[in-house]
């Protein structure tokens, strides 16, 4: 069997495939904006005002809370290492090796 015997019938295959929708085709309608606790259609996308200290709990996740409240555990330790670290070369390393 020849390459042209086989692609032939391929190739009139894709082109009325191509054509399967028709003339009258239309496109569907967008899909509206989405909504909710969380999303809002007509709030900007950033907003100006601080963010929320609670921010992950209308997610309601488990497991999100877990991570969170780790980090917010780690960053509490490592925020007290670096005001040690700053305290300690305020107090105890000569002034040119402060800069």
């Amino acid at each position: 069997m020849e390459l042209s015997q086989i692609l032939s019938p391929m190739v009139s295959a894709l082109v009325l495939a191509a054509c399967a929708e028709g003339p009258d085709y239309v496109a569907p309608n967008a899909p509206k904006a989405c909504s909710g606790p969380i999303l809002s259609s007509t709030a900007p996308a950033f907003a100006q005002a601080p963010v929320q200290q609670d921010w992950w709990r209308p997610y309601r996740d488990p497991v999100l809370d877990q991570l969170v409240a780790n980090a917010l555990a780690v960053e509490e330790t490592i925020r007290k290492g670096r005001f040690r670290l700053l305290d300690y070369s305020t107090n105890h390393l000569p002034r040119e090796v402060q800069s």
